[in-house]
């Protein structure tokens, strides 16, 4: 059986956020510069796209603990991918193709890349500020290739891709000339 700690997934994601507070701050050149040889994404791309996918983490999280969605549904669980993920961290690289909804276009805004991220930090401030409302959500929201997440899955899964990318940027950013000279 797995056991939950949502307070630990919670701090990850904070400490997802905290980590990327570097990367956010770099210059638009470097932040979308691209190194082809690790990703075809640059850092800022994989910063939009978990930003993205973040935001949409977290509203299904407001939901749960809102009740009421049309979304909301109370059967089913995480579909065997789902499992592997999100319960045991397991995120497969290069494997898997963002949803359209969560894919940065090819010339992200640099501005709206940066707004995403800080309302995902005041967002998950302002959820977590009640964890046990969290914790006490009933139901799931589907996700398109995990299943059906409740709200302390969500979290837990937001924090694991933010991570699963967060490596990915770092080796992105290593490998641009600029980085290693």
């Amino acid at each position: 059986m797995w056991l939950e700690d949502t307070p630990a997934d919670v701090r990850r994601l904070f400490d997802f956020y905290r980590e990327c507070e570097s990367i956010v701050a770099l210059e638009d050149e470097l932040l979308f510069a691209a190194a082809p040889e690790v990703s075809g994404w640059s850092a800022g791309h994989h910063l939009f796209h978990i930003t993205l996918a973040n935001e949409l983490a977290l509203r299904n999280v407001r939901m749960l603990v809102d009740g009421g969605s049309k979304w909301i549904v109370h059967e089913g669980g995480p579909s065997l991918l789902g499992l592997l993920s999100v319960h045991h961290g397991v995120i497969p690289r290069g494997v898997g193709q963002a949803p359209r909804a969560v894919t940065p276009p090819a010339r992200p805004d640099p501005t709206v890349v940066r707004d995403t991220y800080h309302s995902n930090v005041a967002e998950l401030e302002r959820l977590t500020g009640d964890l046990d409302s969290i914790i006490a959500a009933r139901g799931g929201i589907p996700h398109a290739d995990l299943g059906v997440l409740s709200a302390t899955r969500w979290l837990r899964f937001a924090g694991l891709h933010g991570q699963h990318h967060l490596r990915i940027m770092r080796e992105v950013l290593e490998a641009l000339p600029a980085r290693s000279a």
